[in-house]
């Protein structure tokens, strides 16, 4: 199983973290913990570590498919 973490910059609406969970859990991993922080206004910070033995890039991709996802890094541990 590989662990890895997701930091994610969006944008602060309503629905963003129900469909990152979404996405993540569709695709096949488990969040592990789960750190959300408000940088302004309009934008967040998402740290999200993961499990799974699918690529963390598939994932990703996915992710950042969503019109609120700005940005993703991958941090694999």
């Amino acid at each position: 199983m590989n662990h890895s973490t997701l930091i994610i910059k969006a944008n602060n609406q309503p629905t963003v973290m129900e469909r990152l969970m979404q996405v993540t859990r569709y695709r096949g991993f488990s969040i592990n913990k789960l750190n959300m922080q408000k940088l302004s206004d309009k934008d967040l910070e998402i740290i999200m570590s993961v499990d799974s033995r699918n690529p963390i890039e598939n994932l990703s991709r996915q992710l950042l498919k969503l019109v609120d996802v700005v940005d993703i890094s991958i941090s694999n541990s």
